[in-house]
């Protein structure tokens, strides 16, 4: 009985001497170290250097509908948007208008017209605008990331809406927003209009939209 008394105890004390032993919680093999860090969103794209300049406005009419960045290819693998901020410029009051933000795939040549709508992003960010030059942040959150996949053009852009479903096609020719640009080709792409039946309307390969895109990184 003694000699079990023993035992146990030099049994009891190297295990509180383990390292698998932490805190007074007994460590399973593998449970510490091996977790994979949880992503986070993170700006991926950065077009904010420079002089900014206003650009086309958006539901000014149902020609420049919508506008954004068009032809952006991702660098390389596929990347979920998790945000989007972009700056405008206001004509009247445009302070009780929501402006949305989709990602979609778009043809290359000969119009650059939109294309579809990115399946996982069909559920839009949306947003009001605050002030001049101030971030219009759009946010997605899981399962609802817009993906992007390298090889694909998109186009990342706002429009307004006064639907959930973002279907309509109101315009006002006195309250809008334009959204500032930058004189650059840094990244791939440039800022462009779209109609609102998709179709290209305008757009200046010599500018970029002034925007950062985040993802899940």
């Amino acid at each position: 009985m003694k000699r079990s008394f023993i035992f146990t105890l030099f049994s009891l004390i190297l295990l509180l001497a383990s390292p698998a032993y932490s805190g007074g919680v007994a460590m399973m093999a593998g449970a510490s170290g091996g977790a994979a860090a949880a992503l986070t969103c993170q700006p991926y794209i950065t077009i904010t250097a420079g002089t900014a300049s206003t650009g086309q406005g958006l539901g000014y009419d149902s020609n420049s509908f919508q506008a954004g960045q068009g032809l952006f290819l991702p660098a390389s693998g596929t990347v979920k948007v998790c945000r989007v901020d972009v700056y405008p410029v206001k004509a009247g009051d445009p302070s009780t208008i929501e402006y949305y933000a989709q990602v979609w795939q778009h043809n290359a040549t000969p119009t650059t017209a939109l294309d579809s709508l990115v399946t996982n992003g069909t559920t839009p960010s949306h947003t009001h605008y605050v002030a001049d030059a101030t971030a219009m942040s759009f946010t997605w959150t899981s399962p609802n990331f817009p993906e992007m996949t390298a090889g694909t053009y998109y186009a990342i852009l706002i429009r307004r809406c006064d639907a959930a479903a973002c279907s309509d096609t109101t315009t006002d020719s006195t309250n809008y927003i334009s959204l500032q640009r930058i004189l650059a080709t840094s990244v791939a792409g440039y800022q462009m209009n779209w109609k609102s039946n998709k179709a290209f309307y305008l757009g200046s390969t010599s500018y970029e939209n002034r925007m950062v895109i985040y993802t899940m990184q």
